[in-house]
C-alpha cells in the first residue's frame, strides 16, 4: 500500500500520481492563460514594479507608488493579451529576429517607463542625466544580451539555398 492511496482514496486516483515521481496529490489548475494566470503574472510584476521603485527613490515608497506599480502591471497584462491575441500570426509561430527586438524593447520601454513616471510624478529630484546615461546602457545592454541568446534560432528559420 503505497502513501498516496493512504492520501488519496481510491475514487479520486489520478494515473499520473501514482508514479513514484510525485509524492504529493497536485491540485488541478485552471487552464493556460486564463484569468488566474494573468492576474498571478500582473502581482509579482506589481511587487517587481515596486521594489524597482523602492530602490530607486530617494525618499520614502508610499501607497501612491503601490497604486503606480499596479496600474503599470495591469497595463503589461493587458498589452500581453492584445498581442497574444491573434496566436496564429506569422510572427508569433514564426518569430524573426525583429520580433524579438520589437518584444524586448517594448518590455524595457514599460519597464523604465514606469520606473521614470513614479520618480517624475512621485519623487522629483531623483531624474538626473547620469541615472538616464546608466539606464540607456543598461537597456541597450540587456536587450543585445537577449538577442545574443536567440542567435541560433534565427540561423535556424533561414531557408536553405
Amino acid at each position: 500500500m503505497s502513501i498516496l492511496s493512504v492520501m488519496i482514496p481510491s475514487q479520486c486516483r489520478v494515473p499520473a500520481l501514482e508514479r513514484q515521481g510525485y509524492t504529493w496529490p497536485m491540485i488541478p489548475l485552471p487552464k493556460p492563460r486564463g484569468f488566474w494566470d494573468y492576474t498571478l503574472f500582473s502581482s509579482i510584476m506589481t511587487l517587481a514594479l515596486w521594489l524597482l521603485f523602492w530602490l530607486e527613490a530617494s525618499n520614502r515608497v508610499g501607497w501612491p507608488d503601490a497604486a503606480l506599480a499596479c496600474g503599470a502591471a495591469v497595463l503589461f497584462v493587458f498589452a500581453t493579451i492584445l498581442v497574444r491575441r491573434g496566436e496564429r500570426a506569422t510572427w508569433i509561430a514564426h518569430p524573426t529576429w525583429q520580433a524579438y527586438l520589437l518584444v524586448s524593447v517594448g518590455a524595457f520601454a514599460l519597464i523604465f517607463g514606469a520606473t521614470y513616471a513614479d520618480a517624475y510624478l512621485l519623487h522629483r529630484g531623483d531624474i538626473t542625466p547620469n541615472r538616464i546615461w546608466h539606464d540607456i546602457t543598461f537597456a541597450i545592454v540587456l536587450t543585445v544580451g537577449f538577442l545574443w541568446s536567440f542567435r541560433g534560432r534565427f540561423r535556424a528559420n533561414r531557408p536553405l539555398l
